[in-house]
């Protein structure tokens, strides 16, 4: 039987790296796709998007979730995920911006099942904040005119936008 490469998780936004859970080949496409294709050699992989505090909650939750069911193909199959108290917990103090990215990088390393808890969490989020309270908590600075809030308006209609 062959050693399993190592996978180091390097974040672009400052020097931080860290090895990524074996867990990570399993729920991971890209970096499953990545062993698939040189199984015998280790690799870097730089995460876009991604600081230190992203790469830590990223390795953790596959360690959390290693013995989770990998999320099936297919978007007509995909649920939203049930939050684990470890995933409300460790999600909380991620916040604004960085969930975005955390999205993004969660989506870059193919971790369905990450980007489903994520996703859910930012809904769980929105849902108890005003609109000027979701525009604080993002750190968007952008008022629309009437005009502008009219094509928004057209283009996604309810329930998106009321």
């Amino acid at each position: 039987m062959s050693k399993i490469p190592t996978i180091t998780l390097k974040a672009v936004k400052d020097n931080y790296e860290q090895v990524l859970p074996e867990a990570g080949l399993k729920h991971c496409s890209y970096i499953k796709g990545l062993v698939e294709a040189a199984p015998d050699s280790d690799s870097d992989v730089v995460v876009p998007h991604a600081d230190e505090t992203l790469i830590r909650f990223m390795c953790a939750f596959l360690e959390q979730h290693a013995n989770d069911e990998p999320v099936e193909e297919g978007w007509e199959k995909k649920k939203p995920r049930e939050l684990t108290e470890w995933d409300i917990a460790n999600l909380m103090p991620i916040v604004g911006m960085q969930l975005v990215d955390l999205l993004k990088a969660s989506n870059f390393i193919g971790c369905q099942m990450m980007l489903n808890a994520v996703s859910t969490h930012v809904g769980q989020v929105l849902l108890t904040k005003g609109e000027q309270e979701v525009k604080n908590y993002f750190g968007v600075d952008r008022t629309w005119t009437k005009e502008e809030e009219e094509q928004v308006k057209a283009k996604f209609p309810l329930p998106f936008v009321q």
